[in-house]
């Protein structure tokens, strides 16, 4: 477990865990791996971000997108995001882009580095 020094959020270390192992197999069995200088990174952006699509980070506050997918993360990383419940397919609520995205998924707010929303590729919901 990690936990935060200043709020006291307590999260699970995915790195090296057995988890972060089935889901790099996971993602390599499926051809969704790509090596970089920047190590492996998963490959699950819908090509071309069809039907309009754009990043979190371009979504205005107030209104509502559905998640498409995720370019250029770790399979860590996009099992951190899954467990927050950010994933393909799942509305959420901008709340703000300033200073940090703060979405709410169900019930939960998020707050992601602006890196991190513009990695997250959803389309908007009317």
């Amino acid at each position: 477990m990690i936990c935060c020094p200043n709020c006291g959020l307590n999260t699970v270390e995915l790195a090296g865990s057995r988890m972060a192992h089935v889901a790099a197999w996971l993602f390599s069995s499926a051809g969704l791996l790509r090596k970089s200088p920047g190590g492996v990174h998963a490959e699950t952006e819908i090509e071309g971000r069809p039907g309009g699509g754009c990043t979190l980070a371009e979504v205005k506050p107030g209104c509502r997108a559905r998640v498409v997918g995720f370019s250029q993360l770790t399979p860590v990383r996009c099992e951190q995001l899954r467990a927050y419940g950010l994933t393909p397919g799942r509305c959420v609520q901008v709340i703000q882009q300033s200073p940090e995205t703060a979405v709410q998924v169900d019930n939960t707010e998020l707050a992601l580095e602006a890196g991190l929303a513009r990695k997250v590729n959803v389309e908007e919901v009317k």
